[in-house]
């Protein structure tokens, strides 16, 4: 009898687990793609008091101008909009392949936390309090879904504006800039490779800082001699030995010849 009523269960328990292996659960339902309510210019207005967690439903969207492909930027994207700019801190790596340079995108930001670092405007969720920043990053894609959404890829690619010393302004940090006609000039004895802040510097004196992480893929290239123009972030350093403007590039393409 107890080998009946073993071999029954057995029965069962395939059974199920065959049951089980064919089942496929419905995939969790993302929100709609929200409609944009702001521009991002508006939305700076609203955020000159420090560090600010936005309560009211609000809807940004723009072009992605950055991104993490070449490792100079760490788990954040750069979004665009007539000449108005953000920097979400998405928190994922390899985002670049889910929202690649040059695709719109919608955000939204009520309860995440806002504040401007190097002149930037990042956006993310708020940090635990033990962080030292008020802006922290997603903790998963599933998170990071319900406020950022991808839509169709734009033509042509952002190739950045061009920009001339007197034009820079830093309502413009965070958008990609075009500056031509600069040659490198080293501050101390260095070997001429990406890595660092690298000092350039213009026919009529103006000097300007280039950034590259050690972690980017092309910090040991090295940096071409004679004149160039430079494309990149544009960030505002205020104080210490590379206060002024920097420029925060993607990879090497966005040093030409």
């Amino acid at each position: 009898m107890n080998r009946i009523v073993h071999a029954a269960l057995i029965g069962l328990l395939l059974s199920a687990a065959g049951c089980s292996k064919g089942y496929d659960p419905e995939p969790p339902q993302r929100p709609p793609v929200p409609v944009p309510t702001v521009t991002i210019a508006e939305f700076q207005k609203l955020c000159l008091d420090g560090a600010t967690v936005i309560r009211e439903p609000i809807v940004l969207t723009g072009i992605v101008t950055t991104s993490d492909r070449s490792g100079n930027f760490y788990r954040t994207l750069g979004i665009e909009q007539n000449r108005s700019a953000v920097e979400i801190r998405t928190g994922t790596d390899n985002s670049h392949t889910r929202y690649p340079v040059g695709s719109r995108v919608c955000l939204r930001v009520q309860g995440l936390c806002v504040e401007r670092q190097r002149g930037v405007l990042q956006i993310g969720p708020p940090a635990p309090p033990s962080s030292a920043e008020a802006v922290g990053y997603f903790r998963a894609q599933s998170l990071l879904d319900c406020h950022l959404f991808c839509g169709e890829r734009e033509e042509p690619l952002p190739t950045g504006t061009p920009r001339t010393p007197d034009e820079l302004d830093t309502a413009l940090c965070g958008t990609l800039v075009l500056l031509s006609g600069f040659r490198y000039e080293p501050e101390d004895e260095e070997e001429p490779c990406w890595e660092g802040y690298r000092r350039f510097v213009d026919d009529e004196g103006f000097a300007i800082h280039t950034y590259v992480s050690s972690y980017a893929r092309f910090a040991r290239q090295p940096i071409p001699a004679g004149r160039v123009a430079l494309r990149g972030m544009l960030q505002r350093i205020d104080t210490g030995p590379h206060a002024g403007y920097i420029i925060k590039l993607r990879d090497e393409t966005d040093c030409l010849d």
